[in-house]
C-alpha cells in the first residue's frame, strides 16, 4: 500500500514547496482554533464545525493566497467561518424543505381576535427581555422596514453582524413562543 503524504507535511521537493508548505502550516495553527470557535458557536455541534473549518482552509490552501496579503487575517477566518456555516445551515434547511408539496398547501383559517391578541401579548413580552440595541434592530427592520445596510449604518456595526443578529433574534422568538404555549 503506498504512503500517501500530508497536506501540512513539510517533506516536499523544492525549497519553494518547502516554505509554501511551512506558511501554510504557520497559518493553519495560529488560526485554527478561533476558526473553529466561531463555526462551532454557529453551527451548535462540532462534527458541523470541523468540517467547516476543513473546507476554509483547504480552500485558502488551493487558492494559493498569502497571508500577508489579507490586511486582518483573523477577521478573514472569522468571517468565513461565520459565512460558510450559515450556508450550510441555510442549504441543509433548504434540502429539508424542498419536499414541501405547494398543491397541497391550504391557506389556514383566519385567526379569531383573541388570538392575536394573545401573539401580540407574546410579542411584548420577548421584546421587553431584550437588551435595547437588540429590540431597536427588530423595530427598524420589521416596522420602520429598513435594510440591513441602513440598520448597520446607524448602530455602527457590520451588515453581517446585523443580519446574524437579527437572525438570532427571530431564532429566540421562536423558542420564547413556543415556550409559553
Amino acid at each position: 500500500m503506498p504512503v500517501t503524504q500530508s497536506p501540512m507535511s513539510t517533506e516536499t521537493k523544492s525549497p519553494v514547496d518547502a516554505a509554501a508548505a511551512a506558511e501554510l502550516e504557520r497559518v493553519y495553527r495560529q488560526y485554527y482554533r478561533v476558526t473553529f470557535e466561531t463555526a462551532l458557536h454557529v453551527m451548535g455541534n462540532f462534527e458541523d464545525a470541523e468540517e467547516v473549518v476543513h473546507d476554509i482552509f483547504v480552500d485558502f490552501f488551493r487558492s494559493g493566497r498569502s497571508i500577508i496579503t489579507i490586511v486582518n487575517p483573523q477577521g478573514y477566518f472569522i468571517r468565513a467561518a461565520k459565512y460558510l456555516a450559515m450556508r450550510v445551515i441555510s442549504e441543509r434547511r433548504l434540502a429539508t424543505d424542498g419536499d414541501l408539496d405547494l398543491d397541497a398547501f391550504e391557506a389556514p383559517a383566519p385567526e379569531p381576535p383573541d388570538s392575536f391578541e394573545q401573539k401580540l401579548g407574546q410579542l411584548n413580552a420577548f421584546m421587553q427581555t431584550l437588551k435595547p440595541k437588540k429590540a431597536i434592530m427588530i423595530r427598524l427592520k420589521y416596522l420602520d422596514g429598513h435594510t440591513n445596510e441602513e440598520i448597520a449604518w446607524m448602530l455602527g456595526m457590520s451588515v453581517s453582524m446585523v443580519g446574524l443578529t437579527l437572525w438570532r433574534l427571530r431564532q429566540r422568538l421562536l423558542h420564547f413562543v413556543k415556550g409559553e404555549q
